[in-house]
């Protein structure tokens, strides 16, 4: 499973960029209440962006988000993609499958 997101606006350190706990996608699923302690442990990079930019990731990475310390529009077209089941027990809410 991938995401891909598009970015409408720029993203710089002041307006709550993603924080990303790099390689974190390779632990398997992370429970949320373990997932501060996984960040302490390996790190967490914030991910800017400008206008533009197009982030393609592993889904499953462990993430996050302060507050903006001066908001401004973030705007993002993201987009989730996976060419099956999901993994884990996951279940995509609301969506039918149309598979045959």
């Amino acid at each position: 499973m991938i995401t891909i997101r598009a970015h409408l606006d720029d993203c710089a350190e002041d307006n709550a960029p993603p924080l990303i706990v790099p390689g974190s996608h390779r632990l398997g699923r992370v429970a949320a209440t373990r997932a501060a302690e996984v960040a302490r442990e390996i790190g967490q990079a914030a991910c800017l962006a400008e206008a533009g930019d197009l982030w393609i990731y592993a889904t499953a990475i462990v993430h996050a988000s302060e507050r903006a310390r001066h908001p401004r529009r973030r705007r993002v077209l993201h987009v989730d993609y996976a060419n099956g089941p999901l993994p884990g027990g996951l279940e995509w809410v609301g969506v039918v499958d149309t598979v045959m």
